[in-house]
C-alpha cells in the first residue's frame, strides 16, 4: 500500500480534559481507495477526522504533539482554512456545520471564501445535487429539510469544494436504503472517475463491503487494534477468536458467522477459521459463502420447513387504542417567494397505538416521520384531524401532562441538553422528583455506569462522541418514568454492544408495559423488535401490520426500504444451499446454524 495520509506519534488530549484522546497513535491510509474507520463508540474515531482537517486543534483545542503528512507534506500546524481546498470534512451531525439559510447560499458558501469565480459557481452548485440527488431542492431553507436530505446537503457541500480528500462520519447513517445505496455508489464514482481519497467513518457496512480498499481499526482507548487491507482486516475481525467479542459493527454476514462460530466451536469450525485467515490478500473483502456453505454441508442439516424459522415471535397486545390519529394532515407554511403554497408533508394519515406495543415507524427521507414526532409532541401546531391521546384530543392536554407520559429522544440529541456536565443532565430530570437528593445521585450512578459514562461524569454533554450523546440522552430519558417513550433513530452512532444494551434495555421496559416507538431507517431492528410497522410514503402510511408481512412479499422501490441484511445473505446462500431457509431475524439464522452443527441454540443477544 502507497501511504497517502499517515500519522505518527499523535498524542492528543482536550482542554481542561485529564484522559487524552490518543497517546502515540501511528497509522496510515492510502491514496485513491475508499478507507475505513472503525472502532467503538467513543474511541476518537470523529476526533480523529478534525484532527485531519485542522479543526483540532485550531478550533478544537488542546496539547497536540505528532504528525500527520498528505502525500509527503507535513500539516498537523496548517490552518483549516489552508486546507479548505485539499480537505473536505463531513460532520456527523450536519446542522453543526451549515452557515446559511437556503440549500444554493450553503453551497456557494464555502466556493466564495475559496474564491471561486461567480460565474462558476451554478454549475458547480447543479452538479453537486445532481450527484446526492437532492435536485429542485435548490431554493429551500435548510431547515425544511429532512435529517437525511441535510446529510445529503452537507456531502454536496464537500463536493462544490473539490477537494482531493473527503473525510466523511457516518453519511448514510440517517438514509433511507435507497439513498443509502446511491451515496454508495457516488463514493465508487468519485474514487474511480474522480481519483478522490475518502476516508469514512461509518456503521452501514453491508452494501459498502466490496468497495473498501483499507481499514484501521481503532481499541475503546484510542490506539490501533488492527490496521491493513480491507480483506485481511475484515478476516480476523470475523474469524480470529482474538476479536469475537469486539464490539465494532461488521456487515451483518460477519456478525452472524462470528456468532455461530465462537461460541462453543468445533475442530471443523477451528479449521474453517484457520483457513479464513491463512488467505493474505490486498483490496476489498468478498465474503466465503462458498467455503461456509460446505463447512453446513459437512453437518447433518436439520429437516426444517424454509420459513418455519423465518416467523415473528413479537407479543401481541390486546389493550385499547392509546394514541389514535384520523385524517392527520400537516403542510408547512410558505417562507418565501420560492415556496409557493407551503410543503404538504402529511396527507390523510390515519394510524393506533395500543398501550405495551413495540412500533416502528419507517419511510424515505423526507416522507414525513419526524414531522409526525414533531407533531404529536406539540413542537409543530396547525395540523388538520384528529389526535387523541388516553381519549383526550391533543391540542387540550397541557403541555406539562403531556410530557409526563411521553418521553422523545431526538434525532439529534444535543438539542436536548441544557447543562454543561453530565452528571447535572441527568440530575435536571429529575428536578421535578420527590426522590431524595441521595436516592437521585444513587439513581444517576446506576445510569451513569449502565450506559458506560464512567470517564465522562464529569465532562460536558457537547464534547461527547455522537454515541455518548445518544446514550446519555437515552439514560435522561429514562429517568423521568413516562409510560410512552419515543425514539428517533435511537442506535444512531452506537457501536454494537451499546446498540445490543439499549434494544435489551427497551425490551425490559416494554416487558413491564411502556410503551416503545422507534422512527429508524435500520430493518434489523424493524424485524427483530417490532410488533408493527407503520410504513409511511409521500406524506400517507402504505403499510401497518406485522413485519413479516411486508418483508414476505415484494418491496415496492417507490418505498425506498430494503429486507434486513440476514434475508440477503439467506438469497446468497441460498445459491449455494438450495434448502438454506429464509430469514427475517438474525437470531432465528444464527439458531438454525447451531442446529445444524448440533448444539443448542444460542442467541446473539
Amino acid at each position: 500500500m502507497t501511504q497517502y495520509l499517515s500519522l505518527q506519534d499523535i498524542s492528543f488530549v482536550y482542554n481542561e480534559e485529564t484522559n487524552p484522546v490518543w497517546q502515540e497513535l501511528s497509522c496510515s491510509f492510502a491514496g485513491h481507495t475508499i478507507n475505513l474507520l472503525l472502532g467503538p463508540s467513543g474511541c476518537g474515531k470523529s476526533s480523529l477526522l478534525h484532527l485531519i482537517a485542522g479543526l483540532i486543534p485550531h478550533s478544537l483545542e488542546g496539547k497536540l504533539t505528532g504528525d500527520i503528512q498528505l502525500n509527503g507534506e507535513s500539516i498537523i500546524r496548517t490552518e483549516p482554512c489552508a486546507l479548505a481546498n485539499r480537505i473536505g470534512l463531513v460532520f456527523q451531525d450536519p446542522d453543526t456545520q451549515f452557515c446559511t439559510f437556503y440549500v444554493e447560499d450553503e453551497l456557494a458558501f464555502g466556493m466564495e471564501n475559496l474564491c471561486v469565480e461567480p460565474e462558476a459557481m451554478d454549475a458547480r452548485i447543479d452538479h453537486a445535487l445532481a450527484l446526492v440527488g437532492l435536485q429542485g431542492l435548490r431554493k429551500r431553507t435548510v431547515s425544511s429539510l429532512s435529517g437525511g436530505q441535510k446529510q445529503k446537503l452537507a456531502i454536496a457541500c464537500a463536493l462544490t469544494m473539490d477537494a482531493e480528500l473527503l473525510l466523511m462520519d457516518e453519511p448514510t447513517a440517517m438514509l433511507d436504503a435507497t439513498s443509502r445505496k446511491e451515496i454508495i455508489e457516488l463514493l465508487i464514482r468519485l474514487v474511480h472517475e474522480e481519483r478522490k481519497t475518502i476516508l469514512l467513518v461509518e456503521h452501514n457496512l453491508d452494501e459498502l463491503l466490496p468497495h473498501v480498499g483499507h481499514v484501521v481499526v481503532l481499541d475503546r482507548t484510542g490506539g490501533v487494534a488492527l490496521q491493513g487491507s480491507a480483506h485481511d482486516v475484515f478476516s480476523r475481525l470475523a474469524f480470529d477468536p482474538e476479536f469475537a467479542r469486539s464490539p465494532v459493527y461488521l456487515p451483518e454476514p460477519l456478525l452472524i458467522l462470528r456468532d455461530w462460530l465462537h461460541r462453543a466451536p468445533d475442530d471443523r469450525m477451528r479449521a474453517f477459521c484457520q483457513n479464513q485467515l491463512s488467505v493474505k490478500q490486498d483490496g476489498a473483502y468478498t465474503l466465503p459463502y462458498g467455503a461456509l456453505a460446505a463447512l453446513i454441508a459437512s453437518y447433518e442439516a436439520p429437516v426444517t420447513d424454509s420459513v418455519q424459522l423465518s416467523s415473528f415471535t413479537q407479543s401481541e397486545t390486546s389493550a385499547p387504542a392509546y394514541l389514535e390519529a384520523r385524517n392527520l394532515s400537516f403542510c408547512y407554511p410558505a417562507k418565501n417567494k420560492y415556496s409557493g403554497s407551503g410543503i404538504e408533508v402529511l396527507k390523510s394519515v390515519d394510524f393506533s397505538i395500543r398501550a405495551g406495543e413495540w412500533i416502528a415507524i419507517a419511510g424515505a427521507n423526507g416522507a414525513g416521520k419526524t414531522t409526525l414526532l414533531n407533531i404529536l409532541f406539540r413542537v409543530l401546531n396547525g395540523y388538520v384531524g384528529c389526535i387523541r391521546i388516553s381519549g383526550a384530543e391533543l391540542s387540550a392536554i397541557p403541555v406539562q401532562t403531556l410530557y409526563s407520559q411521553m418521553g422523545l429522544l431526538f434525532q439529534n440529541p444535543e438539542w436536548q441538553f441544557v447543562t454543561n456536565c453530565v452528571t447535572d443532565e441527568l440530575l435536571f430530570s429529575l428536578k421535578r422528583s420527590t426522590m431524595s437528593e441521595s436516592e437521585k445521585r444513587e439513581a444517576v450512578d446506576r445510569l451513569i455506569e449502565q450506559f458506560h459514562l464512567e470517564n465522562s461524569r464529569n465532562r460536558s454533554p457537547f464534547l461527547l462522541s455522537q454515541g455518548e450523546k445518544r446514550r446519555l440522552s437515552v439514560a435522561c430519558m429514562l429517568l423521568t418514568g413516562q409510560r410512552t417513550l419515543v425514539l428517533d433513530e435511537p442506535t444512531y452512532g452506537q457501536d454494537s454492544e451499546n446498540t445490543r444494551e439499549l434494544m435489551s434495555l427497551l425490551q425490559s421496559l416494554r416487558s413491564e408495559g411502556v410503551t416503545i416507538v422507534i422512527v429508524t431507517h435500520d430493518m434489523r431492528l424493524v424485524s427483530q423488535y417490532a410488533d408493527r410497522l407503520l410504513l409511511l410514503s409521500e406524506g400517507v402510511i402504505v403499510f401497518d401490520g406485522a413485519p413479516a408481512t411486508m418483508f414476505g412479499s415484494v418491496l415496492n422501490p417507490e418505498w425506498r426500504v430494503e429486507h434486513p441484511p440476514v434475508w440477503r445473505f439467506s438469497q446468497e446462500m441460498r445459491a449455494y444451499l438450495p434448502a438454506f431457509p429464509m430469514f427475517l431475524m438474525t437470531e432465528n439464522c444464527i439458531s438454525y446454524l447451531n442446529s445444524c452443527s448440533g448444539r443448542e441454540a444460542l442467541s446473539n443477544g
